[in-house]
């Protein structure tokens, strides 16, 4: 049972570092090659959306080549890492034991040669290191406000919790907060500051302190005070299919909207417009979603043979 908590957690460790880490985590594992027709459509991993203004080409992406389908297929000191299923790319690599190899901190090599995450409380694990205490429960909101190191999540997944700021080799309070442990709610010990006093909120991008205007926006707010931008605010958050009004991003409607060439505009729904092929024969199409006409329209955007719009032509990397 503990072993496979443990497991979990290491996997749920891994996956946060590569989040964290600014260049990933490339172990030579292949990446789902992702369509798009815009960088908005990629995850904030792989951002850009490339292809687009001249023929695809995500052959560019990694190739799986499987080494082994288990222990068996690897020499001696190896054993077959991904080929059970539960990694999402499914290609078994060989990869050196732990006993040779060694393990990263916080982990223990396991008999199988591959490295288990150890709670701090479990017998016979690891000590946190110093500065950093065996409590599970300070642990959930010890990275609160604090600049951390890449060590952090790994340490705060085992039950390690890092000294309040004030303390010897205790935590450093980030930027926007300041060090107040008699009256922070975070083990850290720090607070935020007020987005009145510094101006900043937690994403300048995303929230604003002072609202300019009386729009609906998301719920919530940031530890600082600020609230969601909408999109008067924040001329960015509606795609290129959008028009904001009055706070709102809303669909364009076909007479807002200028089709390509070959491409009529329809509305499948009250308020919303895509541009969509025109049967062979047909001819042009007028930008308004009136009867298609011989000079077509000007480009805006692209279509696709299935009338989605716009189409995904490209690749996210």
């Amino acid at each position: 049972m503990l072993r496979s908590r443990a497991t979990v957690l290491g996997r749920a460790v891994l996956l946060l570092a590569c989040l964290v880490a600014t260049d990933g985590c490339d172990s030579g594992r292949p990446l789902r090659a992702l369509a798009c027709a815009r960088d908005q459509d990629c995850p904030s991993d792989r951002s850009h959306c490339a292809g687009l203004t001249g023929a695809d080409q995500p052959a560019a992406l990694p190739v799986c080549r499987p080494e082994c389908s288990s222990a068996a297929d690897c020499p001696a000191g190896f054993f077959c890492d991904g080929p059970d299923g539960t990694s999402e790319w499914h290609c078994g690599q060989c990869v050196e034991a732990c006993q040779t190899a060694g393990c990263s901190e916080g982990f223990v090599c396991d008999p199988s040669g591959e490295c288990r995450l150890t709670l701090c409380d479990d017998s016979g694990a690891p000590a946190c290191p110093d500065g950093w205490r065996c409590d599970p429960a300070a642990a959930t909101t010890n990275a609160v406000g604090v600049h951390s190191d890449p060590n952090d999540p790994t340490r705060i997944a085992r039950g390690c919790a890092r000294n309040p700021c004030g303390e010897e080799n205790g935590a450093y309070c980030a930027d926007l907060w300041r060090c107040d442990p008699e009256h922070s709610p975070n083990s850290s010990g720090c607070v935020p500051l007020p987005c009145a006093d510094t101006g900043h909120c937690s994403s300048d991008a995303t929230f604003i302190c002072t609202p300019t205007n009386a729009g609906p926006r998301a719920a919530g707010s940031d530890p600082h005070g600020c609230v969601y931008r909408n999109c008067s605010e924040g001329p960015f958050l509606c795609t290129t299919d959008q028009v904001c009004e009055e706070g709102v991003c809303r669909a364009l409607r076909c007479a807002e909207r200028v089709c390509p060439t070959g491409t009529m505009c329809m509305e499948p729904s009250p308020g919303a417009s895509q541009c969509v092929s025109v049967p062979t024969g047909a001819g042009g199409a007028s930008s308004s979603g009136g009867a298609p006409n011989a000079a077509g329209s000007s480009a805006r955007g692209g279509s696709s043979a299935d009338g989605t719009w716009p189409p995904a032509t490209g690749h996210c990397e």
